[in-house]
């Protein structure tokens, strides 16, 4: 895609880092709209698997926030001191455990309980050898989901309201003039190429002042 004529992408350090909160906000709704949908979806048998996928993209979308570290470093202690403190803290614990000790892995009993049954019939004899495999499929309170939801939308108003928009302040004040067109590099085809969409919103504008900028 080519950019026009009078709009170039910044790459100056603070833009960098707009770019890596952006990023994570960009996960924040992804977790919102996910959650949304969950809730939306009756508690019936039929809906399980359903259920079940969107809860764990939750919070596999909301974990990226603290295990994304490697490209996208921010940091994430202060947005949660920000937002809520010791409370934020707690929950964002309790949902990195779900991640940690039972979506991304399987480490947590609390999450999954597995039997091997015998059953015998009348005569005590080995009839059957049954196997139970019994997840989580999400949280048994969903007063959780609540909290989850609200945690969400806090941490997305704090997000852009103490960092983004301060941020945005930050590189318009640097002025930045016009740079050279860059010669777009090679395209490779790759699977992100396939399914993209694109999240734009605007941060900073330009007051108009008196008839004249």
């Amino acid at each position: 895609m080519t950019e026009p004529d009078h709009i170039r992408a910044l790459g100056t350090p603070t833009a960098n880092k707009l770019q890596k909160w952006g990023s994570l906000w960009a996960d924040l709704l992804h977790v919102d709209m996910t959650l949304d949908h969950r809730r939306k979806l009756e508690a019936i048998p039929a809906n399980v698997f359903a259920r079940r996928a969107l809860w764990e993209a939750a919070v596999v979308a909301y974990g990226r926030m603290a295990v994304s570290d490697r490209r996208r470093k921010v940091e994430v202690d202060d947005l949660l001191d920000v937002c809520g403190g010791d409370d934020a803290r707690a929950l964002h614990e309790r949902i990195m455990d779900w991640r940690h000790g039972h979506i991304a892995h399987r480490n947590r009993t609390e999450f999954e309980q597995v039997t091997v049954a015998a059953h015998y019939d009348d005569s005590d004899e080995l009839d059957t050898i049954t196997l139970v495999v019994a997840p989580a499929v999400g949280p048994l309170d969903e007063g959780m989901l609540d909290q989850f939801e609200s945690h969400i939308y806090r941490l997305r108003n704090t997000l852009w309201e103490r960092f983004l928009a301060p941020l945005a302040v930050e590189v318009a004040r640097d002025n930045p003039t016009l740079p050279p067109r860059v010669p777009p590099e090679i395209s490779r085809t790759s699977e992100s190429d396939q399914a993209v969409f694109s999240i734009n919103f605007t941060l900073w504008q330009r007051a108009k002042r008196h008839g004249a900028w």
